[in-house]
């Protein structure tokens, strides 16, 4: 095992190397809270499949950071693993690219919605004082990647398979935006009607007009009403 590395039990502890360019040994499972914390020399690091998590602030003032791909494997992001490494300006997630310029719009256009992972990886700026898990920080990465590159076949296949929880969590942030980009994109037109009626239910009890009405709308335009007294649910 290489000596810049310190690993115990498939977790990276500590990185105490000076190379600019690293690529993390197989075999590590985790890395560890702030392993890499202050590595200015470092250019670029490859991390392997394997690598299930990234733990908070793991790559912390890694200033020479200019772009970071995360395989598959990782299920878990720490907080702010990326904090404060300025340079950095691209993140791939799921083979999908995101720049600067792409976030940065996305970011305009939803003022204080809690992009988790996008604000952290890119931004490098704690603007929140809670982090998503996981679970919940796929959403706003899938939606994102749905609206830049729609026709990606894995991303589509994770918002076909987490659709109405995605739509929650649009609704939850009254996201109408973004609701209508996947809305008229027609790429889920077969799976709406299962969870429509559900979804315009919950939209009320979130006092989310603006999401509830785009999904009257489409209810009305796709799908036709059940009961004529659904037209009047405003």
């Amino acid at each position: 095992m290489p000596e810049e590395f310190e690993i115990r039990d498939a977790v990276l502890i500590k990185y105490n190397g000076k190379s600019a360019a690293v690529t993390i040994p197989d075999g590590v499972r985790k890395i560890e809270r702030r392993a890499f914390r202050g590595c200015k020399q470092l250019l670029s690091v490859t991390i392997p499949e394997g690598v299930t998590t990234i733990g908070d602030l793991a790559f912390e003032e890694c200033t020479g950071l200019t772009a970071v791909t995360l395989p598959h494997s990782v299920t878990r992001l720490g907080s702010y693993p990326f904090y404060a490494c300025a340079g950095l300006t691209s993140v791939t997630i799921r083979d999908i690219r995101f720049d600067a310029a792409a976030l940065r719009e996305q970011q305009e256009k939803w003022d204080y919605y809690p992009w988790e992972v996008i604000n952290i990886l890119i931004m490098s700026l704690p603007v929140f004082s809670f982090c998503l898990p996981f679970a919940e920080q796929k959403y706003p990465v899938a939606w994102t990647a749905f609206c830049l590159c729609p026709t990606d076949m894995e991303n589509t296949a994770y918002v076909r398979m987490h659709l109405e929880d995605m739509l929650r969590f649009l609704i939850r942030h009254n996201d109408a935006r973004t609701l209508q980009t996947a809305l008229e994109s027609g790429m889920l037109d077969d799976l709406l009607p299962n969870c429509i009626d559900t979804c315009i239910s919950y939209a009320i009890e979130q006092q989310s007009l603006e999401t509830q009405l785009l999904l009257t709308n489409y209810k009305h335009e796709h799908i036709g009403y059940t009961d004529a007294a659904d037209q009047f649910t405003l």
